[in-house]
């Protein structure tokens, strides 16, 4: 699945948040909008998937900013592939960081399910 070069970033952050949410859920299907990805921030921290789901919503949303402003200001435009790439290494580095946290042990073994 790819973006079209000339997608708004809603039209891109629709498809990746297909493809990156579909790891945490694989049941649930459908377009995702910018409210339903910020609702997911918001909240109280309790359980590790919801912790996952916070990190995931962050790491899309910065991504996608990233991908934006580089295709404004550098006209540099990288595929879907890359920044999946991107953001599942940002998880993975997150994770890493918060390993030893209360809550926080089982998320890398949610992350690569």
């Amino acid at each position: 699945m790819s973006v079209p070069i000339n997608a708004t970033v809603s039209q891109a952050g629709n498809v990746m948040g297909e493809l990156v949410f579909d790891r945490l859920d694989p049941l649930r299907r459908g377009l995702f909008t910018w409210t339903e990805i910020l609702s997911r921030i918001r909240g109280p921290q309790s359980s590790p998937s919801i912790i996952l789901r916070r990190i995931t919503s962050q790491a899309m949303v910065f991504h996608l900013s990233k991908q934006h402003n580089n295709v404004i200001h550098n006209q540099i435009s990288l595929s879907t592939d890359e920044v999946l790439w991107f953001i599942d290494r940002y998880i993975r580095i997150i994770i890493s960081a918060k390993r030893k946290q209360k809550n926080c042990t089982s998320l890398m073994s949610l992350w690569l399910r």
